[in-house]
């Protein structure tokens, strides 16, 4: 098993084809829809009203959803392509997410 550290890991994803992350729906990926998303929304309770911080954020698949649920969510994400996906759905569909290209292993350099 090979490691990589996290710099290398964000570099990865940035350099995820474009057409990869279309791919993903408006309920993420298969695993997504169908095992995770529903558990993690109800082990989160009711989130409207809420200020959630959608960490790993991704292309902003879950901030959406949180955001249809009434939360006002700040989303972070590393990988610029990941993040600017996110933003470009998000300046087509106006939910008021607040969306943060930034490390969170790195908090004093990330800009946030």
């Amino acid at each position: 098993m090979s490691k990589i550290n996290n710099s290398e890991a964000i570099a990865a994803w940035s350099a995820m084809p474009a057409a990869a992350i279309a791919a993903y729906d408006d309920q993420g990926d298969f695993v997504k829809r169908h095992l995770i998303n529903a558990n993690l929304l109800r082990l989160l309770g009711p989130v409207e009203g809420r200020r959630v911080l959608d960490a790993g954020a991704g292309q902003g698949y879950f901030s959406r959803l949180l955001a249809e649920h009434g939360a006002d969510v700040v989303a972070l994400e590393p990988a610029a392509a990941l993040i600017e996906q996110a933003r470009s759905i998000e300046r087509e569909r106006d939910q008021g997410i607040r969306y943060l290209q930034a490390d969170l292993s790195d908090p004093e350099t990330s800009g946030w």
